[in-house]
């Protein structure tokens, strides 16, 4: 019995470093999962509540925001205005999440309806955070890819189409395939 218990820690030992790079992708492949759903629901938010939403995350680090604005009514090519201007930052809602520790936000591109922060009713001051993807009441968005990296040097693309908000994963990546 001491034998058997004997041979499987060794056996556990040895074949440990073979699944650890497998472990490694798949925790990256469910953290693009998650920024997927993240982006569906906050468009999903932008249409059921008439508010528009801000995703922000933090370059090099695992943090990301929502941001829920408080003016109902801030679509693409309007200037806000009127009583509602007058809210305080205190009013948007914001919720802060993280992605596994060991998977970092390395680098994203936002265009196409990326707003100045500022003009923003309750908009999160920048410093460390990443320009927002905005998500619009009429089901619009910035366009944005981001890029989800590992500590193994692992890359995975997560890319919004904001003109249809259809969001993509791509195949997770090794440090020589995404040098290419």
């Amino acid at each position: 019995m001491l034998l058997v218990l004997a041979l499987l820690v060794v056996l556990a030992a040895v074949t440990w470093p073979a699944l650890e790079p497998s472990l490694a992708s798949v925790e990256l492949r469910k953290s693009a999962e998650r920024i997927r759903v993240e982006w569906n629901q906050a468009r999903v938010d932008a249409l059921s509540t008439g508010r528009t939403v801000l995703f922000r995350y933090e370059p090099d680090a695992n943090r990301y925001s929502l941001e829920y604005q408080p003016e109902p009514a801030f679509l693409p090519g309007s200037t806000g205005g009127g009583d509602d201007s007058a809210r305080t930052a205190a009013e948007a809602q914001t919720r802060e999440a993280v992605l596994p520790e060991r998977i970092s936000f390395a680098q994203g591109e936002i265009s196409d309806g990326a707003m100045d922060a500022a003009a923003l009713p309750g908009a999160m001051a920048g410093g460390e955070w990443s320009e927002p993807i905005v998500f619009y009441p009429d089901g619009s968005a910035s366009n944005a890819r981001l890029t989800l990296e590992n500590e193994r040097g692992q890359s995975i693309e997560v890319t919004l189409r904001g003109l249809t908000g259809v969001v993509s994963v791509s195949e997770v990546r090794s440090e020589t395939e995404a040098a290419l």
